[in-house]
């Protein structure tokens, strides 16, 4: 009698919540997984096509030859212009018609290992009724000369408009992203009623914006408001493949976030003067702030109160305009009487409401300014954050490690799990300061040329405190006038710490963390 028993299955919402933490750069197992059957196309295509352009231009590596990247572009466009109604394909500029791509003969050519084909249901074959992220405005740059045969700019972005026209006209009510041109606003005000749910525009060519031009962008964004009200991000500029410049520093740009109903998401990379009038943007639900040009010109600087208003800030990401950035903020977590408590599972420290929440944090800078906001930063943030990372953008070499980290009161930084530092703001680095992290799973230490991170007077061996640290690349750790581990002087030996199992170096483990003592 065999014992048969029923084989289990693996529900379709499991799948799709497992296929959706894949990204753009796992371009090749998104396309692999579209070829096994039917069930993994349904949930892989809307993934890989919400953005086929820019999958295709983020995944260099897969088509290293910039030519094969813009002719599998080409590919996508004919494969969308075979999607439209007649009426809509009507109005396409005249286009080289040998370069279409014909979907029926790829399949012709595809099968699986039994020779059988894998082919999509033809309810699924409309491929762009998944596109989301309406992001093609790179597409000037190679694939719309190639394709429509154009020559000069104008030529480029008439056609470009053409096409936006069409991307809207097709599957404009399932668009969530888009780029707006600031010279042409005018050609999406008629879309307005199908972007039910648009959360996101990108304002391109700011260089361009005069008032009046602004003034369109203003009441683009307030009509947006009064029909759908679903507006949350919003990011000015940003440099394009064809815009290489897009830089502006009009300060009356600060219209554009204070048209948002509701504004979660900032990014003003490039407008230059966004420092000078952040006190004037509305940042009470602000989730996200992103601002990285460099450092404020004016004497006032950032007012002091600015990040005390964000009380929902949860990621931040600037470039530090001043040494004094996040000194308000220390001071304040310092003369709180529950600095360097230990919260237990269940009464975990709650953040104060004159702190931002902030739980993941990029900074970078020149050295000076950045070594004072990682000091401040840390202290004046440690009861919420979870990412670390500070970039050093100027080389400012440093004889002894001077971060101090709130001393000689103790910081404890119980939900840190990522800490990065790079360039010589490592060389500031104290390893005993690690010893306030006990939760960290994730180290990354990288320094400039040849300098290292083992310095005299300077231990690692609190590295070997961290029970769950599951990352540790080679942290550029060097022979260093016979510092060893524990920092006594030993001309015989230098360290090397990495992630790993058994590669031939002869090490001992030790808490998940591998360390390799060789002869020199």
């Amino acid at each position: 009698m065999s014992n048969t028993h029923p084989q289990p299955t693996l529900l379709l919402e499991c799948l799709q919540h497992v296929l959706s933490y894949l990204q753009f750069n796992q371009l090749p197992t998104l396309c692999a997984l579209l070829r096994v059957n039917s069930t993994l196309f349904s949930l892989t295509a809307p993934i890989l096509y919400s953005s086929p352009f820019a999958a295709i231009r983020a995944n260099a590596g897969v088509w290293r030859d910039s030519t094969d990247r813009t002719y599998r572009q080409v590919q996508l466009l004919c494969l969308f212009f075979n999607e439209l109604d007649p009426s809509l394909k009507a109005q396409l500029p005249r286009y080289s018609t040998y370069l279409v791509f014909d979907e029926e003969d790829e399949d012709e050519d595809d099968g699986d290992e039994n020779g059988a084909r894998s082919k999509a249901p033809a309810a699924m074959q409309r491929y762009f009724r998944h596109y989301r992220y309406h992001d093609h405005a790179f597409l000037v740059q190679d694939v719309i000369p190639l394709l429509f045969e154009t020559t000069t700019q104008s030529q480029h972005n008439h056609v470009l408009s053409v096409l936006d026209t069409l991307f809207l006209s097709h599957c404009g009510d399932r668009v969530v992203s888009m780029c707006i041109p600031s010279t042409n606003i005018r050609r999406f005000t008629p879309f307005l009623p199908s972007l039910a749910c648009l959360r996101r525009i990108e304002i391109h060519r700011i260089q361009h914006i005069t008032e009046p031009l602004l003034e369109e962008l203003v009441e683009w964004v307030e009509a947006h408001n009064q029909i759908h009200g679903t507006l949350r991000d919003l990011r000015i500029g940003g440099i394009t493949d064809y815009y290489d410049f897009d830089m502006s520093d009009l300060a009356m740009l600060v219209r554009l976030p204070q048209a948002f109903k509701c504004l979660s998401v900032l990014d003003t990379r490039s407008w230059s003067t966004a420092w000078e009038v952040i006190d004037q943007v509305p940042v009470q639900r602000l989730e996200r702030l992103v601002m990285d040009h460099g450092e404020v010109q004016s004497t006032d600087g950032i007012q002091s109160q600015f990040l005390q208003r964000c009380p929902q800030l949860k990621v931040m990401d600037l470039f530090v305009p001043r040494p004094d950035t996040f000194r308000e903020l220390a001071r304040i977590s310092m003369e709180l009487s529950d600095f360097g408590q230990v919260p237990t599972q269940h009464s975990p420290l709650s953040s104060s409401s004159l702190l931002p929440p902030i739980e993941r944090l990029y900074i970078s800078g020149d050295h000076d300014n950045l070594r004072n906001a990682v000091q401040d930063s840390i202290v004046g943030l440690c009861r919420t954050l979870r990412v670390f990372k500070a970039t050093s953008v100027a080389r400012q070499p440093t004889l002894v490690p001077s971060l101090t980290w709130g001393f000689p009161q103790s910081v404890h930084l119980p939900y840190l799990q990522e800490l990065q530092l790079h360039g010589d703001i490592v060389l500031e680095f104290r390893f005993s300061l690690l010893l306030s992290c006990p939760n960290l799973s994730v180290l990354k230490l990288m320094v400039n040329g040849l300098d290292s991170c083992a310095q005299e007077g300077n231990p690692m061996y609190p590295i070997l405190t961290l029970q769950y640290l599951q990352t540790l690349p080679d942290t550029d750790v060097s022979p260093t006038d016979g510092a060893s581990p524990d920092g006594t002087q030993d001309s015989g030996y230098s360290t090397v710490l990495w992630r790993g199992f058994g590669d031939g170096a002869g090490g001992d483990g030790v808490d998940g963390v591998f360390m390799a003592v060789r002869v020199v």
